[in-house]
């Protein structure tokens, strides 16, 4: 899937490509475990089965870890986006300022919430 847009600015048109799936409306999945057994085949209830015996055993919480991908990626995407959106600047930039305020709060909320699922994953 790719996007292409079109910005004028100061009487100058802009074009925007974007190619791959990777694009401003694909936010990562909050799924980690969806996402694991997409990509690795093996069935959501064995890893999650495996993810207890291993919180068990050892007492670190595998699970915790794997979620720390898909929160970086969502915190990358909202920074990505709110950069985005500040960059195409309109007549009156308020709507962009609000948007961009939000998108990297909620950055910020996903990156400290990568430090936590890091600290309780191994088990401190």
């Amino acid at each position: 899937m790719s996007y292409q847009t079109y910005f004028e600015i100061g009487g100058h048109v802009l074009e925007s490509y974007i190619d791959g799936h990777e694009g401003m409306a694909n936010r990562p999945s909050n799924n980690p475990l969806k996402d694991l057994a997409k990509k690795t085949g093996i069935p959501q209830p064995l890893l999650k089965s495996g993810a207890k015996q291993i919180e068990k055993d050892t007492g670190m919480k595998p699970l915790k870890v794997v979620e720390v991908r898909g929160r970086g990626r969502r915190a990358q995407w909202a920074f990505r986006t709110a950069a985005v959106l500040a960059l195409v600047d309109g007549p009156v930039p308020v709507g962009d300022a609000l948007a961009a305020g939000l998108l990297i709060t909620y950055g910020l909320y996903e990156t400290a919430q990568v430090g936590i699922a890091v600290k309780e994953g191994l088990g401190y």
